[in-house]
């Protein structure tokens, strides 16, 4: 989502010069881009920057057949996922993953607590017991996205972009996780594969995209960079962005 200095005013820029400071333009552009990418895809979309945050096996499952998915990945991916919670604004999860796993969804690194994201939570019904663990902390409540008919994913990312959101990442079901892909409304995502195999029987990472040809796959994605934690193996994509308005919806 290319973004110039004219989509953020630069304001700053004009008084600095006309109160006679010399202003160098582009150092560490690149750098720069990417710790602010959340606030300039805000900026000139209105919506937030999102991570999608896969784990599965190495045949890309992400449970077995009855669900049990503790651990499909080592510790040393834990907590690098861990570290993503505490550089994105929000975390965004579905019901099933709070009714059943129970998760606090947290930031768990020492030095970075504080840095916990707000919970985000999309469900059909908004009938959760209070016990649970995502409302122990009562300065971060989390937000319920509820609708029985489903609901709208651009039209919530607005909504917590208005809020100030500028960053979501996304830890969510083979469904979610495909209807964020389908309406290419994923900015980066981020794929931790380890080396178990679950076989055919397990649950997919990404469930039906009723591709009939390879040319209907999805195919937004360029590889960012690659890395190792012992035996897994963590893969970043970026979207291959085109202009600000098309980095929001259809694909």
């Amino acid at each position: 989502f290319p973004v110039t200095i004219q989509d953020v005013d630069g304001k700053a820029i004009v008084k600095l010069k006309e109160a006679g400071i010399a202003v160098e333009v582009g150092v560490l552009e690149s750098e720069a881009r990417e710790i602010n990418r959340g606030f300039l895809k805000a900026k000139a979309t209105k919506m937030p920057f999102v991570t999608l945050k896969i784990a599965t096996s190495l045949d890309g499952k992400i449970a077995t057949a009855n669900f049990d998915s503790k651990w499909i990945t080592n510790e040393k991916s834990r907590q690098f996922a861990h570290i993503l919670r505490a550089q994105n604004d929000a975390i965004l999860v579905g019901a099933n993953t709070v009714r059943k796993d129970n998760p606090s969804l947290d930031c768990r690194v020492a030095g970075l607590e504080e840095y916990s994201p707000k919970i985000v939570v999309i469900s059909h019904k908004n009938n959760f017991d209070k016990n649970l663990k995502i409302f122990a902390n009562q300065k971060n409540q989390p937000i319920i996205l509820s609708s029985e008919s489903g609901v709208d994913l651009a039209q919530a990312l607005q909504e917590l972009c208005s809020q100030g959101i500028n960053s979501v990442l996304v830890e969510v079901g083979s469904e979610i996780a495909t209807q964020f892909l389908k309406q290419n409304l994923v900015d980066e995502l981020v794929w931790i594969r380890s080396s178990k195999i679950i076989g055919n029987d397990g649950i997919a990472a990404i469930s039906n995209l009723n591709c009939e040809k390879i040319s209907q796959a999805i195919s937004q994605f360029s590889k960012k960079e690659s890395r190792n934690f012992d035996d897994d193996i963590v893969e970043t994509f970026s979207k291959k962005f085109c202009h600000p308005e098309q980095s929001e919806g259809s694909r």
